[in-house]
């Protein structure tokens, strides 16, 4: 998975075929930045309905505010392994945008403040933010996230 911003920029171009573009997956590419996903998101955003950025831990928060304003259609969203996006932080923004009516799979695992270098209370909290969440927005599955912060509590004791 060695794709890299330059080669996502070639591959976007001047063409307007990307535009049409419904799902994408980068998973893993751990070089790609905000540099090139950004212009991609902006070109093809309101066709999408499947992105998949797990593992691409180079990007921050930013991502998710363009992901929310150009990516109306997103039912699925996966972010897991991005430890550059807090996770109460994507929440908080989620929450707040018009994706929580459209989102039904949202991959949240492994994200940034999460099971690393986190207190006890610190991780309650995040926990407890993710329960509401959910429990407000039955809509969106988060799989196997359950077992995750169990895993995350087993390390914390």
């Amino acid at each position: 998975n060695a794709v890299a911003d330059h080669e996502l920029l070639v591959l976007l171009g001047n063409d307007k075929a990307f535009s049409k573009v419904s799902s994408i997956s980068l998973a893993s590419c751990v070089q790609v930045t905000e540099k090139s996903l950004l212009p991609i998101l902006r070109c093809c955003g309101a066709n999408l309905t499947y992105l998949d950025i797990s593992g691409c831990w180079l990007l921050t928060k930013r991502t998710l505010e363009i992901i929310k304003e150009c990516c109306p259609k997103l039912n699925h969203l996966n972010m897991s392994r991005c430890s550059g996006i807090m996770l109460e932080d994507a929440l908080d923004i989620i929450e707040g945008s018009k994706l929580v009516n459209s989102l039904q799979r949202l991959g949240i695992a492994y994200m940034g403040g999460v099971c690393h270098r986190i207190s006890r209370a610190n991780f309650e909290h995040i926990a407890e933010k993710t329960e509401n969440f959910l429990l407000k927005h039955p809509n969106i599955s988060v799989g196997s996230t359950q077992i995750f912060f169990r895993l995350c509590m087993r390390k914390l004791e």
